[in-house]
């Protein structure tokens, strides 16, 4: 029997790396407030490709204890200016304002609600804004990401930790009876495949030959610095009923649903690998960092209820305080079964689950 392993942004969250949405728009605010203050004693009002001002500061009082974008509304109250920033890229100041959005899941889910409303309203223009408002957010997230990752992550800092050695007996673990519903004897996975939906590759210190185990490795979302497997930002339903609608509207107009996900993965040949990958054996499900938001629900559905699947076991995380995300998994999972007897056989119980390991 084989072992699939799920990793999502949890994951390399676990191990430092500052790759959330908000790690990633909190930087974005500071690199603009940079620009802005260094504008300051030109005389000129600032603009750039995603925000114009029509105000010149007449002072900057410093707030430290705010992030950037905090500080920048701050700035224009205190000089009487508050309506005299401008976006031009609306959907940048959509997902800035709505403080509700904390994960990447979210903002997916946001851009296909803004692009289901444009269609239904025949805003078609708008919808190629849409559509390029978000390539110039996702270039500059796969920015962020290679200055995060080149920057400050260090494999060396993780390998002598404990955490590094629990994690990898979680991925090479011996099978256990009480995850199965089938009779299955115990004993290490055959193959172990990596799905990284994620466009880092930390997981390559967990799949060297040199550690007991190798494993494959599968970036389904694209991989930083792999122009052969290019990254994926987009959204990823098509099971939804709305996407139907999209479809049949978009005849003619196929720039709608260029950042459908499913679309996208015809690039590479990750799914194709993927489907070799189920359709060889069993395999028993991890979920490493992985929320399993609708986003990605066209590939989980398939892995989920496709009958070689036997388990599916989620590592859940406690917050500050002390709340473990078991449920909030478990609901985001039975979204993904159109056959929910299936759901409650295959989805591992909260008491037989572990938490996953935090660096």
């Amino acid at each position: 029997m084989n072992r699939i392993i799920l990793i999502g942004n949890g994951f390399d969250l676990a191990h430092g790396l500052k790759t959330s949405y908000v790690h990633f728009i909190d930087w974005f605010w500071e690199e603009e407030l940079k620009k802005i203050k260094n504008n300051l004693g030109t005389g000129v009002p600032y603009q750039d490709d995603y925000i114009s001002m029509k105000y010149k500061f007449r002072n900057w009082l410093p707030c430290p204890e705010k992030t950037s974008y905090q500080e920048l509304l701050s700035n224009l109250e205190n000089n009487h200016a508050e309506n005299v920033m401008s976006y031009k890229n609306k959907f940048l100041e959509i997902i800035t304002k709505k403080t509700d959005l904390q994960n990447w899941v979210d903002i997916e889910e946001e851009y296909y609600e803004q692009l289901k409303t444009h269609m239904i309203r025949n805003e078609i223009e708008k919808i190629k804004k849409l559509n390029s408002d978000l390539k110039q957010i996702k270039d500059e997230l796969e920015k962020y990401l290679k200055q995060e990752y080149r920057t400050r992550f260090k494999p060396t800092d993780i390998q002598n930790k404990r955490s590094y050695y629990n994690l990898l007996r979680i991925i090479d673990s011996e099978f256990e009876k009480k995850d199965f519903t089938t009779e299955i004897a115990s004993g290490k996975p055959r193959n172990i495949l990596f799905i990284n939906f994620n466009y880092t590759s930390i997981e390559n210190l967990y799949r060297s030959p040199n550690l007991g185990f190798d494993a494959d490795c599968i970036h389904i979302h694209g991989e930083l610095y792999d122009d052969q497997n290019p990254i994926i930002f987009g959204y990823g339903d098509e099971i939804d009923d709305d996407y139907k609608m999209l479809e049949k509207k978009s005849v003619g107009k196929n720039f709608i649903l260029e950042n459908m996900k499913s679309v996208n993965y015809s690039q590479a040949n990750n799914y194709s690998r993927i489907l070799r990958f189920i359709n060889s054996d069993l395999y028993q499900i991890f979920i490493l960092g992985h929320s399993c938001g609708n986003s990605d629900r066209t590939l989980l559905n398939k892995l989920f209820e496709h009958e070689n699947c036997v388990s599916i076991k989620p590592y859940c995380y406690i917050d500050k305080d002390g709340k473990s995300d078991y449920i909030d998994k478990y609901i985001n999972i039975s979204r993904h079964f159109n056959d929910k007897h299936l759901l409650r056989e295959r989805v591992v119980n909260a008491s037989d689950c572990d938490l996953m390991p935090q660096f």
